[in-house]
């Protein structure tokens, strides 16, 4: 029987939990494999519940160059209270006897995404059918927030064929980081600068110079010609964020000190402008400090996301982790923080490789007097690089932690200064 239009059943999203269970099953019983699929797919792109949990543990355990068998997938979903909840070992055994082929898992891998694209397509689809309809907003919000459900459709892609030829591949291209004006940190990681396409973490204590670490990266990638959006989620308003920029670029707070300040001052407002305004600026802020859904990381993004789009940035700074909050509903913050941090980690890699996103995130100490980011361990683990800013408050002398880096070694990085006076970072290569 010839199957119409009337036979579908739209009830039923898109999805395939065999393709899901082959990519998985792909995955353990080939290490190869488990890196290719865990730097192609995402959570969100499986539909089983079950199977976002298990990628998660396998790309937590490719992060950490831990072997992928079921033995340590078992052990890792233990340690994490997971077993239970994806169906025991006996389902992992199952999951890794239902693949035909270990050699085939990007094959498998093109399935999810693809099903995962049209499950988004529909999504869209329907919010912004619901978005036309809404009477408290206007006509341009509801348009730059439909092309925002539209651009994030972008990382998804049906047309790309995973298998390259080792000669297509050009070295230079796939290692190319982002320089932020501190040497001792780009030589420290292949590409000469941050990367892209994932999380940078910048951790440290309160008031120890998280913020002024994530203006002075902005403002190198503004004077390489870069472009730079900031979003504040914390007590730093926009007024108080530019007189931060504006004492980094001359050491004075306020443009009332001299004409020297004067004059900077026009310059750093010159590349301010409103928010998301027709046509691209140089640096952008958003404000997410209110109390409300606008603030939350869903429409942040949204908004983020549809500038992008229009005009690339080379630097999202979000200032800082802790403050972020989620539509969603949760009981337990570390469960709201594990919920930001996939939207942050899907984000980044949809700003793609020539754009970094830095995360700042606060120090606290646990009871034994360990240092570690508050209900920011999920943070750490998803980024891509991560370092403490070590100093005592009042003193020059900082120490770099590297925390995370997924590109070399975990060691301190020593000799750099802390200049009170403009607020910034001083590297020890640099001739200051």
């Amino acid at each position: 029987m010839v199957q119409n239009d009337f036979d579908l059943d739209f009830n039923i999203p898109p999805q395939s939990t065999e393709a899901e269970m082959s990519a998985l099953g792909a995955a353990i019983l080939s290490m190869n494999s488990a890196k290719e699929i865990t730097d192609n797919l995402h959570p969100g792109e499986f539909y089983v519940p079950a199977h976002r949990i298990i990628f998660e543990s396998i790309k937590s355990l490719v992060s950490g160059g831990r072997a992928i068998d079921l033995v340590s997938l078992r052990d890792h979903l233990t340690s994490r209270m997971k077993l239970d909840e994806v169906g025991g070992i006996e389902y992992l055994v199952q999951i890794a006897e239902t693949v035909p082929s270990a050699a085939n898992g990007m094959t498998y891998a093109g399935i999810v995404r693809d099903k995962a694209l049209l499950r988004s397509l529909e999504q869209s689809g329907n919010q912004i059918i619901k978005l036309a309809r809404e009477l408290d907003k206007s006509p341009t919000e509801k348009v730059n927030e439909s092309l925002a459900k539209i651009a994030k459709l972008t990382r998804y892609s049906t047309t790309v064929d995973h298998m390259v030829g080792v000669d297509e591949i050009k070295l230079e291209e796939n290692v190319k980081g982002t320089p932020i004006g501190l040497p001792t940190i780009n030589k420290v990681i292949d590409g000469g600068g941050l990367p892209g396409g994932q999380i940078t973490t910048v951790m440290a204590d309160s008031g120890i110079g998280k913020t002024p670490m994530v203006t002075q990266f902005a403002d190198h990638i503004l004077r390489q010609g870069g472009r730079v959006c900031i979003v504040l989620f914390a007590d730093l308003s926009p007024a108080r964020w530019k007189r931060r920029f504006l004492k980094l670029r001359t050491g004075r707070s306020s443009p009332s000190e001299d004409l020297e300040a004067a004059e900077a001052w026009r310059t750093v407002l010159s590349e301010f402008d409103d928010p998301f305004r027709d046509g691209p600026s140089q640096l952008m802020l958003y404000n997410a400090q209110k109390s409300d859904d606008s603030a939350t990381i869903e429409v942040v993004l949204s908004r983020v996301m549809a500038e992008h789009a229009k005009s690339p940035f080379t630097m999202v700074g979000f200032d800082y982790f802790q403050k972020i909050r989620t539509q969603q509903q949760f009981r337990a913050i570390p469960e709201q923080s594990k919920a930001v941090v996939d939207k942050l980690e899907a984000a980044a890699a949809e700003f793609g490789d020539n754009c970094i996103s830095v995360v700042a995130s606060q120090i606290t100490r646990s009871a034994s007097g360990e240092n570690h980011a508050r209900y920011g361990q999920e943070l750490t683990s998803a980024s891509g690089f991560a370092f403490e800013i070590k100093r005592e408050r009042g003193k020059a002398d900082t120490d770099l932690l590297i925390k995370k880096n997924r590109f070399g070694p975990e060691f301190k990085l020593e000799g750099f200064e802390f200049d009170d006076r403009y607020l910034v970072f001083r590297d020890p290569l640099e001739d200051w």
